[in-house]
Parts: structure tokens; C-alpha cells; sequence
């Protein structure tokens, strides 16, 4: 990689809608369909206004009955937005091991043990995970199934007063990318929306706005007290058209959520 360039770089974040956005993942085996769903995928329990929070797992097999471990991680992102997971015991989830006969629902009850509210937001992977073993009509326990299917949800235990601050640290490019960090110093994540970049150089303006065009940076969430670092691979268009070697000027523009404005 050639040295990294210094450019002139403006910068501003707008508030965008508060909502909450959910992160699934979901490991098969086999050729078989799967049969869980849960329900919502990301939740943020308030402890001024609730001691705990409800995920609803369904069956949609119309004829096995499916058996559930419900599991809970701390959850953190490092700088190039992989998750790191912890075992924690911080959730009580009642029930953590069921039977969920056909086409049926379960709700899951997930509280928060430790005595006192958090400063600052904490986050979780409640993982909702299907046991590999078949359930025969006879109730007898089978082994050789083909499939196992979990999802990783988003649970945040929110602080009073929760708000993301988010600033840009640096902007740098070389002929192929532009890299940035964003630093959420606030007490509550945030999520990524309508990003847009536009360069400027000499009498030439390029912009990029199209979702596809900005992946790896839209819809990426940055958790509270922590640092995202972000590279966007230039179009053709614009590489073969910029002069790296000259001055030129930058504004990078993100709406996030739950977040306050900021300019550099």
C-alpha cells in the first residue's frame, strides 16, 4: 500500500430517526430448510421504565418438534467491526432450554441481574440456538440431524440519558481507497444511515451516494466508548480521474441515529 496521504477533510453527522436495527446470524448444515424464527432481532431494555425484555422464538415446521438453548454473550466490536463474544451471566433468561412442538411460539424473558444502572450502555449477543438432536414422535431422543440453526440478537442495556457522540479522528486516501475512523465517545450506540461523500478537486466534483457504492460503512453501527475504522474502495470513475499527488477537498456527510451534530 502506498503512503497514506493527508487530505483536507470536512465532516458533519445529522441526527437520524431513533429505531433499532438488529443483527442476525444464522449457521446451517445439511440440506435441510430451517425452522426457527425470532423475534425482534435487536431490543434495548430501559431500566427507568422496565426490569426486563421479551423475544418470541417460533417454530415453523409444520411437524418437528424443535428443542432451544437460549445462551448470552457480552458484546463488543473491535476497530474493523468484528464481534468479540464473552460468556457473561449478566441476563437472567428464563426459560434457557425448551421444547418447541410445531408451529408454535415461546416468549423468552430476558432481565438484567446486576444491582445498579450503567453509566454507560452495555451489549449483548443472546444467541437462540437449536439443538442438534431429532425428537421423535415416541418423545425418545434421536441423533443424525442435518441441520442447526441459530441467531445472534442485539440486547442493550440502556444507560439514563443515552446518546451516541460521534467525530471523526482521521481521513486519509491513497490511489485505491479513502480510510477514516469515526469514535462514538457517547454513553449509546449508533447506527450508520445516508451516507454520502463528495470530492472536490480543482474545477472537478465527484459524489457518492448509492447504498452499494458505500458498503462497509452504511448501516454499520459503532458502539458506546468505541472506535470504527472504515476504507471505501473508489470507483473507477473517480481513481482514474483524481490526482493523488494534488490537493483536494472532502466532505463526508452520515446521518446516524441517536447521534449529535458535529463538524470538522
Amino acid at each position: 500500500m502506498q503512503a497514506l496521504k493527508p487530505l483536507f477533510a470536512r465532516a458533519s453527522l445529522r441526527a437520524f430517526g431513533l429505531f433499532s436495527a438488529g443483527l442476525v446470524c444464522l449457521t446451517m448444515t445439511g440440506n435441510t430448510q430451517a425452522s426457527i424464527n425470532v423475534s425482534p432481532l435487536s431490543s434495548i431494555l430501559d431500566l427507568n421504565n422496565s426490569k426486563s425484555k421479551i423475544i418470541t422464538v417460533f417454530n415453523t415446521s409444520p411437524s418437528k418438534p424443535l428443542a432451544i438453548k437460549v445462551t448470552v454473550h457480552s458484546w463488543r466490536l473491535d476497530e474493523q467491526g468484528q464481534d468479540i463474544r464473552k460468556p457473561s451471566e449478566d441476563l437472567l433468561i428464563f426459560p434457557g432450554q425448551f421444547v418447541l412442538p410445531p408451529l408454535s411460539r415461546r416468549s423468552i424473558r430476558i432481565a438484567y441481574q446486576p444491582p445498579q444502572a450503567t453509566p454507560i450502555e452495555k451489549s449483548y449477543r443472546v444467541i437462540v440456538q437449536q439443538v442438534p438432536v431429532n425428537l421423535a414422535d415416541n418423545n425418545k431422543v434421536q441423533t443424525g440431524v442435518s441441520i442447526v440453526t441459530s441467531y445472534a440478537t442485539a440486547f442493550y442495556v440502556e444507560p439514563s440519558s443515552a446518546m451516541s457522540e460521534v467525530a471523526l479522528k482521521q481521513v486519509s486516501v491513497d490511489a485505491k481507497k479513502l480510510y477514516f475512523a469515526l469514535n462514538n465517545s457517547g454513553n449509546a450506540h449508533t447506527h450508520l444511515r445516508q451516507a454520502q461523500i463528495v470530492i472536490t478537486q480543482e474545477k472537478q466534483r465527484f459524489m457518492i451516494t448509492e447504498p452499494n457504492a458505500l458498503k462497509g460503512i452504511f448501516n454499520e453501527k459503532i458502539l458506546a466508548g468505541s472506535q470504527r475504522e472504515f476504507s471505501l474502495v473508489w470507483p473507477e470513475s473517480i481513481s482514474q480521474a483524481l490526482d493523488f499527488n494534488a490537493p483536494m477537498e472532502l466532505e463526508l456527510s452520515i446521518a446516524c441515529e441517536s447521534c449529535q451534530q458535529f463538524s470538522l
